[in-house]
């Protein structure tokens, strides 16, 4: 799906950006408040962030094993 960013911009700041986009699903996860709290936002909130962090995680497998194999050859 980024493939072309990574073609663009360069692997290894494309990668820092997958990092980030992942570190922002996992803290957004982690501080959630429960559904006694927030209510029906709860479950909400948690599906968008799983989103981001799985699109991010995606990426990061793809875009980084090119980068190794790219760097190493």
């Amino acid at each position: 799906m980024f493939g072309h960013f990574d073609d663009k911009y360069g692997r290894k700041l494309w990668l820092i950006f997958i990092l980030l986009t992942v570190g922002i699903g996992i803290i957004g996860i982690s501080v959630l408040s429960s559904a006694t709290a927030i209510g029906l936002a709860a479950p909400i909130l948690l599906l968008i962030f799983r989103g981001i962090q799985g699109t991010g995680f995606g990426e990061e497998c793809g875009g980084a094993a090119t980068w190794i194999l790219e760097v190493t050859l």
